[in-house]
């Protein structure tokens, strides 16, 4: 880093300014990006490792408690998935022109603020940082605001917003308006600080740490790919903080979470006693596992190829639904015994209530009085069993059934229960039914008949009598505060098979048929696979199959699982014929291209659907819907040629 960056102070218990950690950020974009026709990307990789490492190296020790998770939030802001601000763009920009009291006005001062999407880059703090330098001074404030300040800050504004997962303090008629807390988040910071800041609470840094490598779009799509950077990733910020992180990671993924068990690692080593051991790498209710990868499974002989030398692979049926991390510890009080993750690590524990039941029931523990009357019925009057399970984390798809077909239902149904079974803010009124009944509750207007199977408009998907959750259980974590991240996927599914209770129509474990390779790919074990995908996909109609190796970990790098379903298999997906309807800026894309928003990166695609009116009658404009978008597929190249076309 240049001589120009600040020393921190040792006078202030060694905290680390807002302002300082913007510099790096700021360390992070003078490193150029390399052309395509360079060698490739190992030598960017160096330099923006020995920034950070620079930049740790700078901090006086030792620091304030808790700085280790400050300081992943505010890197990895995208990765705070509690945090919701509740705040894009279009109303930050509103804020922050009453806040630096700027007019927004054409030709004024504050213009750049609305119409940040028109800039080169689409960056609002970009537009911010501008706005700033023209009254700068030049002069850092020395400390103000700390990361620490600067965090409680943000905790406080996530606090004002509904889709937040904190618990705050403060009570809710004594909490600030978000405008007084965003006038304090900016006090005192650099014009770039601001600029940070901004993108913080946007949740990416991306346009400030790489920008586009070049102002032009054929030079950014073409010159340059996608190892012009090589952007900072949590393992290897985690490398540099602490050797220890990335190994904690894996069965704890929250990276500030992670980060505090290494403070308290350290401050536990340093005051033990010999013969004493913490095993800090064991799974913790309530934080979430890494979720293991997929690798796409391309052909039947490329799936097994990546698992050869196993003894036997288990082709374990992928069901059509939504993933849930489950821990449950019945050592709490009853309203906080069950926590669910998704996928992204959200925590939707509220959102997926309706589980709740459905989850105790499946541990052989009685769901209670309000449970689904399918469930207490097929439960029937027996009581459960004594159950030795005090806490476990599983895995589960979670899926629709339709007691009708008495079958697994279609995808799309779940958002429809979803929203009529959530607590809090993400639940949403059912549409009311045009007819009294249970199997007439359609988007359409048409009545249908009892006949009707799932893949009719029954219903519009909400929860009732005929429609509800099934959990499709297909691995287990932890038992009773043991680990089973490092015992064989043969072992694990004995287990949860020991553990779960299946109930028709809400609980199940996940289908599984064993293909012996005896440590070699043949013939016959290739034969068994694809008549297997094909009994499952076409006859089942289920979204795919997973190979996982008997002996594997769970998340063995060495053995993944492999997911195979029908789109990814040639002559095996849909071909259909549809037409570009419009185009647009994804930011999201955008970033990933490095290209600013007069960048086509997205696709609207669809058809006309009145085709046959349109022929009959010259006079019926034709209709047009647009049914999917696109962002990949297209090299740099053909994506350049596809936006010169269309420009």
């Amino acid at each position: 880093m240049d001589g120009a960056a600040i020393r921190v102070s040792t006078c202030q218990e060694h905290v680390i300014p807002f302002n300082f950690f913007a510099r790096l950020i700021e360390e992070f974009a003078k490193v150029k990006p390399q052309r395509a026709t360079q060698c490739s990307a190992p030598c960017s990789f160096r330099k923006h490792i020995d920034v950070l490492d620079s930049w740790i190296a700078r901090l006086d020790r030792p620091l304030p408690p808790g700085t280790g998770a400050v300081l992943f939030r505010l890197l990895f802001p995208c990765e705070d998935k509690d945090r919701k601000y509740n705040l894009q763009e279009s109303k930050l920009s509103r804020l922050l022109a009453d806040i630096f009291v700027v007019d927004v006005g054409s030709g004024k001062r504050g213009h750049r603020l609305s119409t940040w999407q028109d800039s080169d880059e689409g960056c609002l703090g970009r537009e911010v940082q501008m706005i700033l330098m023209e009254v700068y001074s030049g002069e850092d404030h020395p400390t103000n605001p700390t990361i620490h300040e600067a965090d409680s800050l943000l905790e406080e504004l996530a606090a004002t917003s509904p889709w937040s997962n904190i618990k705050f303090s403060t009570p809710s008629p004594q909490r600030r308006s978000a405008k007084r807390i965003l006038s304090d988040l900016y006090r005192d910071l650099t014009p770039f600080g601001a600029a940070v800041m901004t993108q913080v609470l946007l949740k990416d840094l991306r346009p400030l740490a790489y920008p586009q490598p070049a102002a032009s779009m054929s030079a950014s799509l073409i010159d340059f790919n996608s190892k012009a950077y090589e952007e900072i990733t949590p393992h290897m910020a985690m490398r540099a903080w602490h050797p220890k992180m990335c190994y904690l990671y894996k069965t704890n993924s929250k990276l500030d979470a992670v980060a505090d068990a290494v403070e308290k690692l350290e401050s536990w080593e340093a005051s033990v006693q010999p013969g004493i051991r913490l095993d800090p790498f064991s799974p913790m209710v309530g934080v979430p596992v890494e979720i293991a990868k997929c690798v796409q499974g391309h052909s039947y002989s490329y799936a097994l190829s990546r698992l050869v030398g196993s003894e036997r692979v288990y082709a374990e049926t992928k069901y059509d639904g939504e993933r849930m991390q489950i821990h449950v510890d019945f050592s709490q009080p009853a309203s906080s015994q069950i926590r669910i993750f998704s996928k992204s690590k959200r925590d939707s524990t509220q959102d997926r209530i309706a589980t709740h039941s459905i989850i105790r029931a499946s541990l052989g523990i009685h769901p209670g009085s309000k449970a689904h009357e399918k469930l207490l019925e097929r439960l029937g009057s027996s009581t459960a069993r004594t159950s030795v399970i005090h806490s476990a984390i599983l895995e589960a798809e979670m899926v629709a059934y339709c007691e009708l077909s008495a079958d697994i239902d279609k995808f799309w149904r779940i958002r429809g229960i979803l929203g009529a079974t959530a607590r809090g803010v993400r639940r949403r009124a059912p549409r009311k039914a045009k007819y009294d009944s249970d199997i007439s509750d359609s988007e359409d207007e048409t009545r249908f008949e009892f006949s009707e199977t799932q893949d009719s408009l029954v219903s519009n998907g909400t929860a009732s009598e005929t429609r509800h959750f099934m959990l499709v259980y297909f691995d287990i974590l932890q038992l009773n505060g043991t680990s089973l991240l490092r015992r064989p996927y043969e072992h694990r599914r004995f287990v949860l098979k020991q553990v779960i209770a299946p109930v028709t129509g809400f609980t199940r474990i996940a289908r599984s048929l064993t293909i012996g390779l005896g440590g070699s790919q043949s013939s016959a074990s290739l034969e068994r696979l694809q008549q297997h995908f094909r009994r499952e996909t076409e006859e089942y109609k289920e979204e795919g199959i997973v190979l996982k190796a008997g002996e594997s970990v769970y998340n063995d790098y060495q053995k993944p699982w492999i997911k195979i379903k029908r789109d990814y298999i040639r002559g095996y997906g849909d071909t259909l014929d549809f037409v570009i309807l419009g185009t647009g800026w994804s930011k999201e894309r955008g970033r990933e291209l490095r290209v600013g928003p007069s960048v086509n990166t997205t696709f609207h695609v669809g058809c006309v659907t009145n085709m046959a009116e349109v022929k009959l009658q010259r006079s019926v404009r034709p209709h047009f819907e647009v049914y999917f978008t696109v962002e990949y597929g297209f090299c740099r190249d053909s994506d350049c040629t596809l936006v010169d076309l269309i420009q």
